[in-house]
């Protein structure tokens, strides 16, 4: 449902090609009381010949944003998961101090430029990750806090924390969620005797036996986030992926028409954040480019039903992670999607991070330290490095203006793995780090220390800031964690 008409001065009618995804008929017209103001509905997205690309919330959204509030449509808020795996050195992660002046540690001094952004949650739990086998019963209750059965199919009997935020938000966006990682496991049968390979290789769960397969090919992540390509599993149309190739021709261009009008028609700030996101959209595609073009029928033929194989990926580990959280933050400014799930590798993965000079695979020659020095001292490096990806998100995302605050501001990001030490498989006094305000329900910039805090508590706590109340979660969560 599109408008069309040519571009004038003062109020103007729209260009061609606005094209407002929503159930009803979408009008653009100035503001009445603000001359030459748009009403442009918030969810609007750029279309010609069917690729649609999204926008950012900008100034001239505001109407529509107000209208939206005044209907009961909350302002938008995110709920985003970076998990990684194996664990910490505690010694090294451990900051000094609680409260507004406590002291980032080695691991975490990334995150020093984003202090007051961020807080260092100490003694948080999540025992029903407790089992026979290490790995299988904390990735699989990484989101669930629920403990699973020796199954196979598997069975969680739970909702991923994810999946029950993207219930209530997936109303709101395209997509209702998205799950990426960078080489997500494909362990067949589990090396853990007992239980359904299924429970290591995912983390969100929409309901007790149907879980969401992670994502690991930037190229298809874009396609299903910004030009209309849906489902997991799927590629490009042979016809649209022959057009691309042969006119060599980016998603930008085809809809660089209606960039120039909206970016004559906004306000300067509009203006800088079109130019900062479109920027950004544009070198991510270069470097997107840069990589195989399509999944093949073969290539989804080989892989696991419903899961993409890891072809088309960065050869270099530090540009596939700077891919995907790139992806993250244009799908947020966007509002492809406002529920975002990225796992860094996956439980056991047996990465090498040569480029850190550690050269030995990280779960096994790593992880499982034995308290042996120089494997503590690995261990310490690549979580520091971890941290500094997460910094990356976190940077990007306060960088990014909204109507009412950041993007940041306006989210909360959880960051944890799903054990405590890997030597020992514990899931006590876990790794977490919350950044974001939840939209102003959060305090962050502080450590905080918890006597047995429970993770499926601090997610009741967490869904509240994204709208959604629940009063259980998991296995043993029954009350918001108190004191964020």
């Amino acid at each position: 449902m599109s408008r069309r008409g040519r571009s004038g001065s003062g109020g103007g009618r729209p260009t061609k090609a606005v094209e407002a995804v929503a159930s009803t008929k979408a009008v653009l017209t100035p503001s009445r009381g603000v001359p030459g103001w748009w009403q442009v509905p918030r969810r609007t997205f750029l279309r010609d010949a069917g690729i649609l690309v999204g926008l950012p919330i900008l100034d001239i959204m505001g109407p529509s944003l107000r209208r939206a509030r005044a209907a009961g449509a909350p302002a938008p808020r995110r709920f985003v998961t970076f998990g990684f795996p194996c664990g910490i050195n505690y010694t090294a992660w451990n900051p000094t101090g609680t409260g507004a002046g406590y002291t980032l540690s080695p691991t975490l001094s990334p995150l020093m430029p984003l202090k007051s952004d961020v807080s260092v949650l100490l003694g948080i739990n999540n025992m029903p990750a407790n089992g026979a086998r290490g790995h299988t019963c904390g990735i699989s209750a990484f989101l669930t806090c629920k403990k699973v059965p020796m199954t196979d199919p598997a069975v969680t009997e739970s909702i991923s924390a994810d999946q029950v935020a993207a219930n209530y938000l997936g109303q709101y966006t395209r997509l209702p969620s998205i799950e990426l990682s960078t080489h997500p496991l494909h362990e067949v049968p589990n090396a853990e005797a007992g239980f359904s390979p299924a429970y290591k290789n995912v983390v969100a769960w929409k309901d007790a036996t149907t879980s969401l397969p992670f994502e690991s090919v930037p190229q298809a992540a874009f396609d299903r986030l910004f030009t209309g390509v849906a489902g997991v599993g799927t590629t490009a149309s042979t016809t649209d992926s022959a057009k691309r190739a042969k006119y060599r021709q980016s998603v930008l261009d085809s809809v660089k028409l209606d960039i120039t009008a909206i970016q004559a028609r906004g306000s300067a700030a509009d203006v800088a954040k079109m130019d900062q996101y479109l920027s950004s959209l544009r070198e991510l595609e270069k470097q997107i480019q840069t990589n195989p073009t399509a999944v093949t029928p073969a290539m989804v033929g080989s892989c696991t039903p419903g899961v993409r194989p890891a072809a088309g990926t960065p050869k270099d580990i530090r540009d596939h992670v700077t891919q995907m959280l790139d992806l993250m933050v244009l799908a947020m400014q966007c509002d492809a999607t406002r529920v975002l799930t990225f796992f860094y590798e996956n439980t056991v993965t047996g990465i090498v991070h040569s480029f850190l000079n550690v050269n030995v695979d990280y779960h096994g020659g790593v992880s499982h330290h034995g308290n042996d020095p120089t494997k503590l001292a690995y261990y310490a490096t690549v979580n520091q490095w971890i941290v500094t990806q997460l910094a990356y998100l976190l940077t990007k995302m306060k960088a990014v203006q909204e109507p009412d605050g950041t993007l940041l501001d306006n989210s909360v990001v959880y960051f944890s793995s799903e054990l405590g030490d890997g030597n020992g498989h514990t899931h006590s006094n876990l790794p977490v780090v919350i950044a974001g305000k939840g939209g102003g329900m959060l305090n962050p910039g502080r450590a905080i220390q918890f006597q047995s805090g429970k993770m499926s508590n601090l997610f009741i706590s967490l869904l509240a800031t994204v709208g959604v109340n629940v009063t259980k979660f998991g296995d043993d969560g029954t009350a918001p964690l108190a004191g964020l």
